[in-house]
């Protein structure tokens, strides 16, 4: 089973978290997910997720920030 897990709208990224953080079990699959999205373009990634173009831009560009703890 394969389970795809999105940050809230209110979820604040942007701080440190107050605690140690350690890296991923999944961490090598997480880089070839993101690296298949990212080779979507907007309407193919739209399709996929079955989001809104609003949605697809903002998922866009979590996808895009992804960067490796």
């Amino acid at each position: 089973m394969l389970v795809i897990l999105s940050t809230s709208k209110t979820q604040d990224l942007k701080s440190t978290p107050p605690y140690r953080t350690s890296q991923p079990l999944l961490l090598e699959q997480a880089l070839l997910l993101n690296e298949k999205l990212r080779a979507l373009d907007s309407p193919g990634l739209s399709q996929l997720m079955k989001t809104s173009p609003k949605l697809t831009a903002v998922t866009r560009e979590k996808i895009n920030n992804f960067r490796v703890p």
